[in-house]
């Protein structure tokens, strides 16, 4: 009896009708700042206030409609409130229609595309090393977090063209004019700074030149707690985006906005990962996979870390410091966490994309790039990785496009500068190769793009060259120089390549590895069999420069094999028109 009281005393009271109207009317409303925060940038605070709100308001409500019925105060009928719920329904509805999709299409591929193609008149501005005025070498770590901490604020807008970290670290102290500077970068503006900590304050200063006249532009000093250097730096890049005439976008001011207050403790540790990670070896990325892991011990809510410990996972397994397989699965693991808990931190998206590439999910791929370069359209990373997909599968123009953006950003980067000499190489312009090696090898002479030149020569017939660059390629490393020469003195080209091929195969066994390289060089000796025998290889140990094998011209003479086509087939990838 008491059950069926209390029921007709919620149907008397419309309960249930306060109820559903209010849910309609809340979700209206919840459509309504979605449309608003995807064309003006609302910030996220207030659209997480409105969401609080509406569930307080929800308990509020239903108290209110059990009161005011208790008291007989009820002048709306049930079915009047049942039709406003419809009403408000619809009204969401229709609205729902005007949200922003994130849903990746062609046509946002086309859209990158047209950016990229215009990229050359956004202005360039590039941020030097900031010093460390505490006098602590200790705290190098944090100049630098701070440093690069600045440049990913400014390269989240799209309409500013910001050199990457790699390219400005040569700048370091260094007596050139500022003038010089911007001319060897190619940019219009330049930014000075300075660090200083004294306990749990920072002080920042930072100064806006002109590269062309080397005149002040702009210039601010910030005392700041700890807690809010990322809330701070985001109002420099704001700052910075005014004095240079550059119009933030919604989306863009929106992703500056949203930067909050962290925790000092998890940011130090954060920092000290990338100070690690950025000195690219294997005992950096050791250290700075122990820094991630302390501070998602810690707090394993910080995307952060998640983010910035895919990145190292996967560039461990690509580069061959950790082995391929695992570290790419760890990869993905961190990322997909990253992006649960933050689905705008560009870098998660970015480790997702080039996993995606290593599992042959080449439409995957596609999709995380773009979004990472929705977030960050300076990604030198994740503009490289897009150049890779557009080349793979099929749009080889494209796909150099982006990778020569990618060198514009970082125009000293080693990776970079191969990047481009290759996909110049994978498009058949072989002259074009070696011109843009050239290039490359006057700023950096060490650069990795001496095996590609030879294989240039080598299809354009230019035995001599080809042996002298490959030479080159393999003089630091002496049993690969030993088996070349001894090659070479048995058999010319081919008995040196073969020779090297064998030596290359035996490294592999020796470690337990399967990569790319080894049937390239196979193919370069013209041997068909071991050529595929260990592409077959490559493939069980699911190597990441495997995904290469479609358009490298090294594999032309085994296109027409069966055994290649299966093994594309298996990979999802088929070969394209030259």
């Amino acid at each position: 009896m008491a059950v069926l009281s209390t029921l007709n005393r919620l149907r008397q009271r419309k309960i249930v009708e306060w109820a559903l109207a209010y849910l309609a009317g809340a979700w209206l409303l919840m459509q309504l700042v979605e449309v608003l925060s995807g064309r003006w940038p609302l910030p996220l605070a207030l659209q997480r206030g409105v969401d609080l709100l509406l569930l307080v308001g929800f308990f509020v409500a239903l108290t209110l409609a059990w009161y005011h019925g208790e008291k007989g105060r009820q002048s709306i009928a049930g079915t009047e409130l049942l039709i406003l719920a419809v009403l408000f329904l619809i009204a969401g509805s229709l609205l729902s229609l005007l949200r922003p999709t994130e849903e990746v299409t062609r046509d946002d591929e086309s859209s990158l595309l047209k950016i990229t193609a215009t990229s050359e008149s956004a202005p360039g501005i590039a941020v030097l090393p900031f010093r460390n005025l505490s006098g602590d070498p200790g705290q190098d770590y944090f100049v630098f977090g701070m440093h690069e901490a600045l440049i990913n604020s400014l390269s989240q807008i799209g309409g500013l063209k910001v050199i990457s970290r790699t390219s400005v670290m040569r700048y370091a102290d260094t007596d050139l004019p500022i003038g010089t500077i911007a001319g060897e970068l190619n940019v219009d503006s330049v930014i000075e700074g300075s660090v200083n900590t004294v306990g749990d304050q920072v002080r920042i200063t930072v100064q806006l030149i002109d590269g062309r006249t080397d005149s002040h532009i702009w210039g601010k000093e910030y005392d700041r707690d700890l807690r809010d250097v990322l809330v701070l730096l985001s109002q420099v890049a704001e700052s910075v985006a005014d004095r240079v005439e550059v119009s933030l976008a919604p989306e863009d001011a929106a992703l500056l906005r949203a930067a909050t207050p962290v925790d000092p403790e998890l940011h130090d540790l954060y920092m000290r990962a990338r100070y690690a990670a950025a000195t690219l070896t294997p005992a950096g990325i050791e250290e700075a996979i122990s820094h991630f892991e302390r501070a998602i011990e810690i707090d394993p809510g910080y995307a952060p870390a998640w983010a910035g410990l895919s990145g190292v996972e996967v560039l461990a397994g690509y580069v061959g410091f950790l082995p391929a397989r695992e570290s790419v699965a760890a990869g993905e693991r961190s990322a997909l966490k990253a992006i649960e808990l933050d689905p705008q931190l560009s870098e998660s998206h970015n480790a997702l994309g080039w996993v995606r590439l290593f599992q042959f999910n080449w439409e995957g791929a596609r999709d995380s790039f773009i979004r990472a370069l929705e977030i960050n359209p300076n990604d030198v990373n994740a503009l490289h990785g897009f150049g890779d997909y557009l080349t793979i599968t099929g749009s080889v123009d494209d796909g150099l496009a982006f990778v020569k953006r990618s060198a514009e950003i970082d125009p000293f980067s080693p990776m970079q500068g191969q990047a481009m000499v290759t996909h110049y190489f994978m498009a058949h312009r072989y002259e074009k190769a070696i011109a843009e090696a050239e290039e490359i090898l006057l700023a950096l002479p060490e650069s990795p793009v001496w095996s590609t030149v030879g294989s240039a020569h080598l299809k354009l017939g230019r035995y001599d060259e080809a042996y002298d660059s490959i030479r080159f390629a393999v003089s630091r490393r002496p049993a690969y120089l030993e088996a070349l020469e001894t090659g070479f003195e048995r058999g010319g080209l081919t008995g040196a390549m073969s020779a090297l091929a064998d030596a290359t195969a035996d490294r592999a066994i020796e470690r337990g590895t399967a990569t790319l390289q080894v049937p390239l060089w196979y193919a370069r000796a013209g041997d068909t069999e071991q050529t595929l025998a260990w592409l077959e290889k490559a493939y069980a140990a699911r190597a990441p420069d495997l995904i290469y094998v479609s358009v490298r011209p090294e594999f032309d003479f085994v296109h027409e094999d069966e055994r290649f086509l299966a093994l594309l087939a298996r990979m999802d990838l088929r070969l394209y028109d030259k």
